[in-house]
């Protein structure tokens, strides 16, 4: 809870240092480029995903009978299942896109979400809006959606874990606020987020299988800096 309540504060310092580093080169770099990409912005943001994912479509070997509540705890060789993901998660991403309309940007996003289970690369296709460009502070809104892929370890690979990704939906809303005359600005959203997963545990000499599909439900609050 120490480490919840400080990285409100870090991360802030870090952005508006960074944000300023940013829109200096932008501004420099503005001048040479040709005009569409000079037109492109960029978001990006950090935060946290709370709440739990859900198991569905599970197919265990029906040779065992493991008390699957118990797997997390390590009692059984396979100490692969989830159990409840009830933790706060660490998100990154990074949006470019290109402005549409002057309150709509659509583009690309690429992330990093880090779950105590899997370590997820979301990319995906997003829509940003701000209602009231020309405020200092707006309301914003964004959906992205595309894929997940996940970073499989060297212990998934020697005991034969086949890890995939799946969809990804992220709906969010929050404020945008104007800190310079160039088009820099600090946000924060809060939103809904959709990620899904699983993994196949093949063993066909220790006549063990087992495969998982998951649905991680989280509720996403970040902080970023835009430009």
């Amino acid at each position: 809870m120490k480490n919840l309540k400080i990285f409100p504060a870090i991360l802030l310092a870090v952005l508006l240092l960074t944000e300023k580093s940013f829109a200096q080169n932008q501004s420099q770099a503005t001048k040479s480029k040709p005009e569409f990409w000079s037109k492109l912005v960029h978001n990006t943001e950090m935060g946290f995903l709370l709440g739990e994912q859900a198991a569905i479509n599970n197919n265990y070997n029906p040779i065992y009978s493991y008390d699957m509540s118990k797997m997390a705890s390590s009692i059984y060789p396979y100490p692969y299942y989830y159990g409840d993901d009830r933790y706060s998660n660490f998100t990154f991403q990074h949006f470019t896109g290109y402005p549409v309309h002057k309150a709509i940007n659509m583009g690309l996003t690429a992330g990093f979400d880090y779950y105590r289970s899997n370590i997820i690369t979301p990319v995906s296709v997003s829509v940003k809006s701000t209602l009231v460009p020309s405020k200092r502070i707006s309301p914003i809104g964004s959906l992205d959606v595309g894929y997940g892929f996940i970073w499989k370890s060297e212990a998934d690979k020697v005991n034969n874990i086949d890890k995939y990704g799946g969809l990804m939906i992220n709906p969010s809303a929050g404020f945008r606020i104007k800190v310079g005359n160039d088009g820099s600005n600090l946000n924060i959203n809060v939103g809904y987020k959709l990620q899904q997963s699983g993994f196949e545990n093949n063993r066909p000499d220790e006549k063990f299988y087992l495969t998982e599909k998951r649905s991680f439900n989280r509720l996403s609050i970040r902080l970023g800096f835009g430009f």
